[in-house]
């Protein structure tokens, strides 16, 4: 069942486009990636999934009702300990107004490793340990929904190891559909399901990049000429991106001709790396 779908959805902040007309579709149960340089796009992409941010056009559906829980950025309570800081942000929930938030807290803490560190102050935390505590925060309300907005950033091996073991946990313990942000293919590729890439504002998924692609960047590529190479993928707004297969390859070529393209460049994509080179 789909939980999250866009189509053509565009963000621009005054003249700057950020994201081009993206496409996709997010279904339950799955841990997908979202990959990308910094300063590509991601985390504007999950703020208007988070409905922090609206788009410029196109259509974003998330499904009614949909309990979602998120980690971006997290800020905590340093002079608080981490039981203190659960029973704060509890307090803005409606949902759990009436429930033992200090039983709740114990299992959460328990569940991310951090139980032995309940009466410590935060601001005694490592950082992944602070990363825990927000993950804990996160899962406060049981979300069925999990965003996570570069959870890696700052951790060292072992403890991006503990980290995606957590997400994996939570995956199979409580069905969580999870979205995960990361400018490293590697740091995720793992326990994604699958992966959508952000690179030139526009979105490449996983499932399109398994065969070896040929780009073609062309010369002059106005946006008439666009609209006359309907159903071509575009890698980017000048280059247009198909499968390594003659079939293909010759209807590209036909309908360059047909519309007198002249080809600037020719290049490869093996596998989802190279998008990053």
């Amino acid at each position: 069942m789909k939980i999250v779908t866009a189509k053509n959805l565009s963000k621009s902040f005054g003249q700057q486009n950020v994201l081009d007309e993206i496409s996709f579709s997010i279904e339950t149960g799955e841990i997908i990636g979202l990959v990308g340089r910094n300063g590509c796009g991601k985390t504007t992409l999950m703020k208007m999934i988070l409905g922090l941010s609206s788009p410029t056009s196109g259509l974003l559906h998330v499904k009614e009702n949909l309990k979602i829980g998120f980690l971006l950025d997290c800020k905590l309570f340093e002079y608080l300990t981490a039981m203190e800081n659960i029973k704060v942000f509890s307090k803005y929930s409606e949902e759990l107004k009436g429930k033992d938030i200090e039983t709740i807290a114990k299992e959460l803490l328990e569940f991310v490793g951090l139980d032995s560190n309940i009466k410590k102050p935060v601001k005694s935390f490592s950082f992944g340990m602070k990363q825990r505590l927000g993950l804990a925060l996160s899962l406060l309300e049981q979300p069925e929904f999990l965003v996570l907005d570069e959870p890696f950033v700052g951790l060292d091996v072992v403890g991006i190891k503990k980290f995606m073991d957590y997400i994996e946990k939570i995956r199979n313990n409580f069905g969580t559909t999870i979205l995960i942000s990361s400018h490293q293919l590697s740091e995720i590729e793992e326990i994604c399901d699958r992966f959508m890439i952000i690179k030139n504002k526009r979105m490449i998924q996983s499932d399109e990049i398994r065969e070896e692609k040929v780009l073609f960047t062309i010369e002059k590529l106005t946006n008439l000429k666009t609209k006359r190479l309907s159903g071509l993928h575009f890698y980017n707004a000048q280059t247009v991106m198909i499968n390594n297969q003659s079939s293909e390859i010759n209807e590209f070529f036909t309908k360059a001709v047909e519309n007198n393209l002249r080809i600037k460049k020719i290049s490869f994509l093996k596998d989802a790396n190279d998008i990053f080179e």
